[in-house]
């Protein structure tokens, strides 16, 4: 179960690889795990 708490509009994809492997992953705030999700990958969603 997530909390139902926004975190805000901001959005990220992410697409590329990582040791040979495809990646193509989205990222939101809308719930508390996408928060979550946001936060743990915010060091490599920075420009």
């Amino acid at each position: 179960m997530c909390t139902q708490i926004y975190g805000g509009p901001e959005t990220a994809h992410v697409t590329g690889t990582i040791d040979g492997v495809k990646v193509d992953r989205r990222f939101a705030r809308t719930n508390g795990c996408e928060i979550a999700d946001f936060s743990r990958a915010a060091g490599l969603l920075q420009p």
